[in-house]
């Protein structure tokens, strides 16, 4: 049996006071006996009763100093050990592998510190036959060490060496809560264990047992001018850049260098030009505060409250309506007394590049002529201004109605045939053959006749309809034709809609050189266009044909990026790394290091297509002097169970069972 609060056993000093008590205290009364014949009686009643009482007594003494026993004990805790605690220090060093740890003053940055701190506490904790281990906080969190000894003193050297040579600093964030969670494991085995962590972030709130050690990572003199986002906006046709910047440890004024390249893009015979532009401003900021640039040639209608705004407005030869790169640096205005420019403590967020202000082309031809005359309706074409609306920041959509004469077969992204169909299939672009009165050469599928119910008919959901991203929306049982033509033989396409008596009412096709699709009915004899699900098929046919392979063009460092095609393959080109090939779409990739990506394809159809994007360090991680709340309490999970049974409630009975006893021999005293 052990005790968890040893000073309780002063209790027993209770005893020794005990014992006073039954020294000083009288065990006779003088009496004054008026007969001796009453005096005999009584002292042959004495020598019977003597015996008995001197035997009461003595159990009593022993019951008190036994009570008092009882009582030291449960003072000072009692308890069994089940597991043995070691004295032998053990600590556990988390090393903040975040972005904001490249800061670098006087040559050394933030990380270099922290290592090189962390390898100090690992000797000393060696050198006391203690145990050491480290954890590595970036985006996902894992063990260096755990639980290494002073026998392993050489790994320990190795491994912390290991991250100075080959850094693993990132440029991220850091999952310090993680981290400390990933701790309870080796408390779980010893309570006594603590924990360092050694960051450049403060916390208001940390529990015992855990130290922030960030006054071993920081310096006096480091602060930090940032980029924190850049992006665009269009209005009165025109472009606004939007630049917000921040000044951490100090208040500075920042020069603003922009470069506008590829603006104003425009198409001439004799192929296409464009200009370079380039932009200057200078941002009051104030510490910890964000400042916002707005350059703006329509002018801009509000600002946001809680943050400085400055506008910048440009002249008609600074403005821009389309653009294919912009980038934006920022330094100090003020040098020293040789005019230099003073680099702050963080370099990466000083520049951002912008992505995205110049669309590919993507041509339509909607052509409708039946009977030699136009039947081009409004059905078709307000669905075609919707997803050029829809769609203007991916694709710069043009779209040519044809209501008379032959239809153009090449030269297009997008053809769209309704009626009369022309010779022969284009085979540049994705085509759309709405009612067809004929089969087009290519077409690859055989007509029957044109059938027509005499009652209401609803579509159903044809062979390969099921899970098709083409009809993903749309609810065959609702939609009602009275007329369509057969289609008897239609190969290599796929059946996503049919009729009820079984027949073809749209098929898809999609080969390494072709993609059709097929209508087989006129939409007049139908209650397709007044319902929902005529711009929900028309939506799915355009995005899963000319998907763009982008979502944005602007990600931050351990995003994911997902990636489409309009062909078989897309290279995907890293900062500092080789083409990667993705064949499976959508391709996912983690992006890590901040900089320009490019990603390229061949369409179906042999169209060459690029996209880059930009990856920017997280806002947060430019603030070099944060302060977080709280850091989540790892002794949380403690069982002290584990280690201990306690042992009161047994001393409590027999203090119980003690008591009741003293109570007895008092009753018949």
């Amino acid at each position: 049996m052990s005790f968890l609060t040893p000073l309780g056993l002063l209790g027993l000093l209770g005893i020794i006071i005990l014992i006073i008590i039954y020294i000083i205290k009288p065990n006779y009364q003088q009496k004054i006996i008026s007969s001796t014949f009453v005096w005999k009686l009584s002292l042959k009643f004495r020598k019977k009763k003597l015996p008995t009482s001197r035997l009461r007594d003595i159990i009593l003494i022993i019951c008190q100093i036994l009570i008092v026993t009882a009582c030291s004990i449960i003072l000072a805790h009692p308890v069994k050990i089940l597991k043995v605690v070691s004295d032998k220090p053990d600590v556990i060093a988390i090393i903040d592998a975040s972005a904001s740890m490249r800061a670098n003053y006087d040559g050394v940055t933030r990380y270099q510190r922290a290592v090189d701190a962390t390898r100090a506490l690992a000797e000393k904790t060696l050198d006391s036959d203690g145990r050491v281990s480290v954890i590595v906080a970036d985006a996902d969190p894992s063990f260096l060490l755990q639980n290494f000894g002073s026998d392993r003193r050489e790994d320990v050297k190795n491994s912390l060496d290991g991250l100075l040579s080959d850094p693993v600093c990132g440029y991220g964030i850091s999952d310090i809560e993680s981290s400390v969670k990933m701790c309870e494991t080796i408390i779980d085995e010893n309570p006594n264990a603590q924990i360092y962590i050694y960051t450049d972030k403060e916390y208001y709130d940390v529990p015992d047992g855990v130290n922030v050690c960030y006054t071993d990572v920081r310096r006096d003199g480091e602060w930090n001018a940032a980029i924190l986002d850049v992006y665009t906006e269009k209005a009165e046709g025109y472009y606004n850049l939007i630049v917000k910047v921040a000044c951490y440890g100090k208040q500075a004024e920042l020069d603003l260098n922009v470069q506008v390249t590829g603006a104003n893009k425009s198409y001439i015979a004799d192929g296409e030009v464009s200009e370079d532009i380039t932009l200057a401003a200078t941002a009051v900021c104030e510490d910890n505060l964000t400042t916002t640039v707005v350059f703006t040639y329509a002018g801009v209608s509000e600002t946001e409250d809680d943050e400085k705004t400055q506008i910048v407005n440009l002249s008609e030869d600074e403005r821009f309506f389309n653009y294919e790169k912009i980038s934006v640096d920022i330094v100090e205005k003020s040098g020293n007394v040789n005019g230099s420019k003073n680099k702050d403590s963080f370099t990466e967020d000083d520049h951002f590049e912008v992505y995205g202000g110049s669309r590919a082309p993507l041509k339509i031809q909607y052509y409708s002529v039946q009977n030699n005359a136009s039947s081009i309706t409004s059905f078709v074409s307000s669905i075609l201004l919707v997803l050029q609306s829809l769609y203007e920041e991916d694709w710069d959509i043009t779209i040519d109605e044809v209501k008379k004469g032959d239809p153009v077969i090449e030269g297009y992204d997008y053809y769209i045939f309704e009626h009369t169909m022309p010779s022969e299939l284009p085979k540049d672009g994705f085509v759309f053959l709405i009612d067809p009165g004929t089969v087009p050469v290519g077409a690859d599928f055989t007509l029957g006749n044109v059938y027509e119910w005499r009652t209401d008919q609803f579509l159903a959901l044809g062979e390969d309809g099921e899970g098709s991203p083409i009809i993903e929306g749309v609810t065959p049982g609702d939609i009602l034709i009275r007329r369509y033509t057969r289609i008897t033989n239609y190969g290599a396409y796929q059946c996503l809609l049919s009729t009820v008596d079984g027949y073809p009412a749209l098929l898809y096709r999609e080969t390494e050189t072709t993609k059709t699709a097929v209508l087989a009915f006129d939409y007049r004899y139908s209650w397709l266009p007044i319902l929902k699900d005529f711009p929900i098929l028309m939506n799915n046919i355009f995005d899963h044909n000319f998907p763009a392979a982008l979502s944005k063009h602007v990600y931050s460092v351990d995003d994911t990026v997902t990636m489409r095609a309009m062909g078989k393959t897309i290279e995907f080109k890293g900062v500092g790394s080789d083409v990667r090939t993705f064949t499976e779409f959508p391709a996912t990739t983690k992006v890590t290091i901040p900089g320009t990506y490019t990603v390229s394809q061949t369409t179906v159809f042999g169209k060459e297509l690029t996209d880059n994007f930009y990856v920017k360090i997280p806002s947060a991680e430019s603030n070099i002097f944060m302060v977080e709340d709280s850091i989540v309490n790892p002794f949380q999970t403690y069982n002290r169970d584990d280690f201990y049974r306690d042992l009161l409630l047994y001393v409590a009975g027999a203090l119980v069972a003690l008591l009741f006893v003293e109570w007895l021999l008092q009753i018949k005293d």
